[in-house]
């Protein structure tokens, strides 16, 4: 079970990491002769503080971001990636040695469309968002809503599959929408 959890994970940074086109291109930029830490692998992924890839998405956009205030679980790892030829910031969560808690949030000023399977929910204040579920115990659930002129869209991987749907309607609410 811990290695599908870990499987699910990787799939997960594979998701992100193939809307980052420096794959797409073939720059794979992470090759090492010795194992490299989680802190090194996202540096040279060009990942860097919450509030440096807040600040520059900010600037250059005129935009201001809110960040979830709740997240369901001890967060181990965090970092956060400004995109400027895509639009967009993305924020990542890792819980604790891998416990297969992951959270991604990317921000960004174009839709990116709504995924299949999903439907209309309505939060706690009545603002509309699109939420995928998906039924498989190690594969993560989505949501994704517009806020002000920006594009909001969350994946959640929490250890407790029946309690994924509420924890990420949390993460939503906690961002006031």
């Amino acid at each position: 079970m811990k290695t599908l959890k870990k499987i699910s994970i990787c799939l997960s940074l594979l998701f992100f990491t193939l809307c980052n086109t420096g794959y797409a291109n073939g720059s794979d930029k992470v090759h090492s002769k010795k194992p490299m830490t989680v802190e090194e692998i996202y540096e040279v992924e060009g990942y860097t503080t919450f509030k440096e890839a807040t600040k520059e998405f900010e600037e250059r956009f005129k935009s201001k971001i809110e960040l979830p205030k709740s997240i369901p679980f001890k967060v181990k790892y965090k970092y956060g990636k400004f995109e400027e030829k895509n639009s967009k910031v993305t924020y990542e969560y890792s819980g604790e040695d891998f416990s297969g808690d992951f959270l991604s949030v990317v921000v960004t000023l174009k839709t990116l469309g709504k995924f299949k399977g999903g439907y209309t929910f309505h939060t706690k204040n009545g603002t509309e968002v699109y939420i995928n579920e998906n039924p498989h115990p190690d594969l993560h659930t989505m949501l994704s809503f517009k806020k002000g002129n920006l594009y909001y869209y969350i994946v959640l991987h929490f250890h407790n599959k029946d309690l994924e749907k509420e924890k990420i309607l949390e993460i939503a609410n906690s961002l006031s929408i």
